[in-house]
């Protein structure tokens, strides 16, 4: 009787466990995604020496990103760390991914005009 109960309980927290990580994978993929159309376009100032945060916090303010902490985990998980000051212009369809790849890279496609 005991190997049944402990065995279940074994099962139990697995399932647990497995839930929670598929939780956590599908709010992390959700997080990526843009926030909008792409007809609504913000143009965000990159300035010389600013901060992955300080830029985070402002792609929030404009409804950019989804989650500043998701996109601070992007930014570590691809070892991303260096910003290129610019003026840009981005559309609340463009992913978290896209917006750091393009404010990393300094893409002339987005650059204000």
């Amino acid at each position: 009787m005991k190997k049944k109960n402990k065995l279940k309980i074994l099962l139990i927290a697995f399932l647990t466990v497995v839930i929670l990580v598929l939780g956590s994978l599908v709010f992390y993929h959700e997080s990526l995604k843009g926030t909008g159309s792409q007809d609504e376009v913000v143009t965000i100032t990159v300035e010389e020496g600013m901060s992955f945060n300080a830029l985070l916090d402002e792609l929030k303010a404009h409804d950019l990103i989804r989650n500043t902490m998701v996109a601070k985990i992007y930014l570590r998980l691809n070892t991303l760390n260096t910003l290129k000051a610019n003026t840009y212009s981005l559309n609340k369809a463009m992913g978290t991914e896209e917006i750091l790849r393009i404010v990393t890279e300094g893409d002339f496609n987005y650059l204000e005009k």
